[in-house]
């Protein structure tokens, strides 16, 4: 996915792509857009209300990353 968005985006004749709210509790997610050259470049403090793992019920509130990779 990040190889066809990167591809499009600069067919288009953009000179970076964004992708937002990578949730910090999403390693994966974060390793891959790593992998594919994004960076963070913001974080959005508290910006969802996820239930809290482990059965006990719950909410927690979780940071999210807004990644960037230069097309240039």
């Amino acid at each position: 996915m990040a190889a066809a968005h990167a591809r499009a985006a600069g067919d288009l004749g953009y000179r970076g792509i964004v992708f937002n709210l990578v949730f910090d509790d999403n390693v994966a997610a974060a390793a891959l857009w790593a992998a594919a050259g994004m960076v963070r470049v913001g974080t959005l403090p508290a910006a969802a209300r996820m239930p809290r793992g482990g059965g006990g019920g719950g909410v927690d509130y979780v940071d999210a990353h807004i990644l960037y990779r230069s097309l240039v």
